[in-house]
């Protein structure tokens, strides 16, 4: 049980992520716990001179376009974890900055929203409880990512590894979002009793009738708005990442077996990998879109067939829940959402039935 009396502590959230970072995945994630519990927000790459300029070298090649995220390529995962590897080490006591340390010693509690540096951070720390986030399990992520350069996935596991069990270990709490997750990190942990399941549903926020009307009126001034009306939509969001550009790929076959009427709306900059594809007429690429809820709302039902990567929580899953919608998704996708209302878990060749039942209701009931 994870409790922490809001107002009788004074606490400090260090976030992984670049000081431009846009709130995507992990990141909605660490920002709404950070404010659940009321706490003071920093970047990890504050307490370190060397990340400071880790930073600002990757704000720098973004800008430039010197880093390509449409290049899906598995060099781009290797250099992800050289430089997450590069990033933990440089949190040792010798490249962090002593007056922010000095700071963070104020406060009741640190929360760590990485595995990242927490074994160097608990040795410099004298007052504040130090609470581990770990999303995912760091090494699994690593693995399920670099499946087929065997040699170098062995090399990078093993580090990866080794950083997390470190910093399970010099932390008070862990806090992991699944079952799944902490079934996992329990068994490397000195203390399995401190690896704590994070409730999902302090994550969720469902919106009212009002809010739902005033999005659905935002949604019919989009453009394509007009084409989608009358049929059955189904929504996926999806960021250019291995397990969404397979989820998609489920969604092609799925689409295939579906009459026209029935349109999958493809959100997110996933639709990049499959610009030179082939697909089924009733499927729909919207690309990246600046106002998410108002093609969200558009959407009768959402789907995640989501089976490779089995870590961590499905951030999309809180994006579809606000919309009190039926959401149809793996048990892979559902981890951590297998008791809440509307999720309905079924395998991948099951997903076509339950869809066209979907469809059956929304005709009788209009």
């Amino acid at each position: 049980m994870i409790y922490l009396r809001r107002n009788a502590i004074k606490g400090i959230f260090v976030y992984y992520g670049s000081s431009d970072s846009k709130l995507r995945g992990s990141d909605v994630i660490q920002y709404k716990i950070s404010k659940k519990y009321n706490c003071k927000i920093i970047p990890l790459s504050s307490l370190s001179f060397m990340n400071k300029f880790i930073d600002k070298l990757i704000i720098k090649g973004k800008k430039d376009n010197k880093i390509n995220s449409t290049i899906i390529s598995k060099f781009r995962w290797i250099l992800i974890n050289i430089i997450w590897i590069m990033q933990h080490y440089f949190m040792h006591p010798l490249f962090l900055d002593r007056k922010m340390i000095k700071r963070i010693n104020n406060y009741d509690i640190m929360i760590l929203g990485s595995i990242l540096g927490a074994s160097f951070i608990k040795k410099v720390i004298k007052k504040p409880k130090l609470i581990v986030l770990d999303h995912n399990v760091s090494w699994l992520f690593t693995y399920y990512n670099l499946e087929r350069l065997f040699l170098i996935r062995r090399i990078l596991v093993t580090l990866i590894r080794k950083i997390e069990i470190e910093a399970i270990n010099a932390a008070d709490e862990v806090w992991v979002l699944t079952e799944h997750d902490a079934k996992i990190l329990r068994k490397d942990a000195d203390n399995p009793n401190k690896i704590m399941i994070f409730p999902i549903s302090d994550l969720l926020e469902i919106y009212d009738s009002q809010k739902i009307n005033i999005i659905t009126e935002r949604s019919k001034t989009l453009d394509i708005y007009r084409r989608l009306k009358g049929k059955f939509i189904i929504g996926f969001i999806g960021s250019l990442f291995k397990p969404n550009i397979i989820a998609v790929r489920n969604i092609i076959k799925i689409a295939s077996r579906l009459p026209n009427n029935v349109i999958f709306l493809i959100i997110g900059s996933v639709s990049e990998a499959f610009k030179n594809v082939r697909v089924p007429p009733n499927i729909i690429f919207a690309g990246y879109v600046k106002d998410l809820d108002a093609y969200l709302a558009l959407c009768d039902a959402f789907i995640n067939p989501k089976t490779t990567s089995d870590t961590g929580m499905e951030v999309k899953m809180l994006d579809y829940l606000k919309f009190d919608k039926p959401v149809i998704s793996t048990d892979v996708g559902a981890r951590g959402f297998e008791n809440f209302k509307n999720v309905i878990i079924v395998p991948i060749d099951k997903m076509t039935k339950v869809i066209s039942e979907l469809c059956k209701h929304k005709q009788y009931n209009g």
